[in-house]
């Protein structure tokens, strides 16, 4: 009977001694995982996604054309993701016309939005949407480009679903650069940052090496980047996280000075307004401005506040569009539009 007691007692403080580290040490590894979890949750959907590899465009086969050898050249070395910022009720009205002109010129288009849809296809990269919500949807997107395309690329380029890219004169300037520094270009405006910031709505570019700084130096530190909200507005809050973690800036204009990445549409540069309520564009400026056929340079990249049709035409007038008897090669191409 002693023995069975010994034994009995024996039994349940080897038990008690096992059952409480063993509980403690569960305890901590489910905290940390469901912190992992919590981290990883926006990029769920994304590892299942299957349309994920539809995102990754060829652009090869946008220039099968003669005279098009230096795009198709230019597409190879200097691989450029692009991703565009959009919002469901703008999916078949605006994104679309990206996806079907100048997105499909990208290595990599992505549209990143709070609902999927696997017609563009789109990314639910947030669940809240609006101004204030812009720059964490900025975050998110750039994490998610940095988890799973980090070595496919050279240069990461934001846009919004009213912006017009002409892809190749981005290419164009961004081989002149090293993606492997840290390096930050678009439309350069003055106020909030010593060095400034660039323009939202006019695109910006980051490279490789910027990209990382941003996900593993700026994002997660509190005194380098804001953590929640947009602050004085995505692009400003975007310009200061990049200062902060000494991401230098390109001039991106061209040899006379004038501009390539635009915030405004072609009209409003050729033939611009100073009074109110564009008074702030002019003050914004870090370059001297050029006015009316001075504006804007013939290598220009971007414009802004781009309508659907808009955006249809510009790509006719660059891509199709050609004065016989010169020297550039035209050619015929179908326009199928959607609105």
């Amino acid at each position: 009977m002693a023995k069975i007691e010994s034994w009995f007692t024996s039994f349940m403080l080897g038990a008690v001694c096992g059952f409480f580290p063993t509980s403690l040490l569960l305890l901590i590894t489910s905290n940390m995982l469901d912190k992992r979890v919590l981290h990883d949750l926006r990029f769920e959907q994304a590892n299942s996604d299957p349309h994920k590899e539809q995102r990754q465009y060829s652009p090869l086969h946008q220039y099968n054309q003669k005279g098009e050898e230096v795009a198709f050249e230019m597409a190879k070395k200097v691989r450029i993701l692009c991703w565009v910022a959009t919002v469901p009720e703008n999916h078949k009205t605006k994104a679309v016309h990206i996806r079907d002109t100048w997105g499909k010129r990208c290595n990599i288009l992505l549209f990143m939005s709070s609902k999927n849809d696997s017609s563009l296809p789109s990314i639910a990269i947030t669940t809240k949407e609006g101004r204030e919500y812009l720059f964490d949807k900025t975050k998110a997107a750039m994490e998610y480009v940095y988890k799973f395309y980090m070595e496919s690329i050279d240069w990461v380029l934001k846009a919004d679903d009213d912006t017009f890219v002409v892809v190749e004169n981005l290419r164009y300037i961004l081989a002149k650069h090293d993606p492997s520094k840290a390096l930050y270009l678009g439309c350069r405006f003055k106020p909030f940052a010593t060095q400034g910031f660039m323009s939202g709505g006019a695109g910006y570019v980051i490279s490789r090496a910027a990209l990382r700084k941003f996900v593993q130096e700026a994002i997660p530190n509190k005194d380098k980047c804001l953590q929640s909200g947009s602050g004085a507005g995505e692009d400003v809050q975007m310009g200061i996280c990049l200062m902060n973690v000494n991401v230098a800036i390109v001039d991106s204009r061209d040899d006379k000075g004038r501009g390539r990445f635009f915030p405004y549409s072609p009209e409003f540069h050729l033939f611009p307004v100073h009074s109110q309520p564009y008074e702030w564009y002019w003050e914004y400026q870090y370059y001297p401005d050029h006015e009316g056929l001075d504006c804007c340079s013939s290598t220009a990249v971007s414009f802004h506040y781009i309508s659907p049709h808009q955006l249809r035409v510009l790509d006719y007038l660059v891509y199709t569009l050609r004065p016989h008897g010169t020297s550039l090669y035209y050619r015929n191409s179908s326009i199928v539009i959607h609105i």
